[in-house]
């Protein structure tokens, strides 16, 4: 099997195709695509908001549970010095 020949083989038919459409159904094409990505666009924008939400609460809370674990380990140190 020979590789060069497989590729001589295929056939681009993609100027074809687009060429075949009326100038309608490029306008449609052209429309959707550009609806979809301004779909898509907000779902990302509301993915990253999300995203920063929920690491600035894993941030918050990360201090939160730290400053808890310094104060346990205080009121332990002066249990054991004072005892």
């Amino acid at each position: 099997m020979n590789d060069d020949n497989d590729n001589d083989k295929i056939i681009d038919i993609s100027d074809y195709v687009s060429s075949s459409k009326t100038e309608e159904e490029l306008e449609l094409e052209d429309f959707t695509n550009k609806f979809v990505d301004i779909y898509n666009k907000g779902i990302i924008e509301r993915q990253q908001r999300l995203a920063k939400e929920r690491f600035t609460y894993l941030v918050i809370n990360f201090l939160l549970f730290t400053q808890l674990m310094v104060i346990i380990s205080i009121f332990i140190i002066f249990g054991k010095i004072y005892s």
